[in-house]
């Protein structure tokens, strides 16, 4: 969950990040924008530097809280380092322009997604923390990979399929807003965990999709994919509890389908992707 609670604040880090805070595991880590970040902030070491890219009011100032008891030197990202330009290819990746403290960087990232600007602001502000130099800088941003996070798989077949491991409200909106800029429209094939805010996440992408198949995460919290059709009232919708029935019916030759609402869902997707098309590469292999 990141955090206090994670397995990784076991380690005792260099240098602390924390991204964006969003309302999520509110049964874990607390209903409001300021509790969860201040377990974010349980990863937080004394003398230890940390860096945030976070912008919300409430919860900077539960980060800087957790700071001073701590007596960790915190920083903002948003306040050291300026996002000049991006220049989107839409499914091929972008390209950033930002100015640090330490200069400018021209950097190319294969990621999609507005949000990954951000992101990237923040990684490259750790790396001259860790005094990398520019070349190492660059490099790193260009062979970033993150399976199962926008990413394009384009099959034998002439289809593309777009995996996104958004499974909460945020991460859905990053998803719609990305879609939103390209052309045309794609197919959905959605499944959601019964703890996540299903109405919310469909709500923000049905409106951006053509065909939608409903289906359910190999998990025991996997919410009956007839509940979430009842969230699209008068929207024609499939619905196929199979997740391998459900793949079937979304792929089509020279079609686009998103796969999205549960990291379980997107796992196995990936996964009977590879085991039929032979794309994309095992998380674990090198590009």
């Amino acid at each position: 969950m990141g955090g206090r609670l994670d397995a990784t604040n076991v380690c005792e880090p260099l240098l602390s990040l924390v991204t964006s805070i969003s309302l999520e595991h509110r049964e874990h880590l607390g209903d409001t924008l300021a509790l969860i970040a201040r377990e974010k902030a349980g990863i937080f070491r004394p003398g230890r530097p940390a860096l945030a890219w976070v912008e919300e009011p409430e919860a900077m100032e539960s980060l800087r809280t957790v700071a001073a008891e701590v007596g960790t030197p915190l920083r903002f990202g948003q306040d050291l380092a300026s996002i000049r330009e991006v220049i989107s290819e839409g499914w091929g990746g972008q390209r950033v322009s930002l100015v640090t403290p330490a200069g400018e960087h021209d950097l190319w990232i294969d990621l999609p997604g507005a949000h990954q600007a951000r992101n990237l602001g923040l990684a490259v502000l750790a790396a001259e923390e860790l005094r990398l130099d520019h070349q190492a800088i660059a490099a790193g941003a260009r062979s970033a990979r993150w399976p199962g996070r926008l990413e394009r798989i384009d099959l034998p077949n002439g289809g593309r399929v777009l995996l996104d491991a958004a499974h909460n409200a945020e991460g859905a909106s990053v998803l719609a807003d990305f879609l939103s800029q390209l052309p045309g429209k794609a197919d959905l094939l959605f499944g959601v965990l019964a703890d996540k805010d299903a109405t919310e996440m469909i709500g923000r992408l049905a409106p951006l999709v053509d065909r939608i198949v409903l289906t359910a995460p190999p998990s025991e919290r996997a919410r009956r994919p007839e509940e979430v059709a009842a969230l699209l009232p008068g929207r024609a919708v499939e619905v196929e509890p199979d997740l391998g029935a459900a793949l079937d019916r979304a792929l089509s030759p020279g079609g686009t389908v998103v796969a999205c609402g549960s990291i379980f869902l997107v796992g196995e997707v990936r996964r009977r992707l590879r085991e039929r098309f032979g794309v994309p590469a095992a998380a674990t292999e090198p590009l």
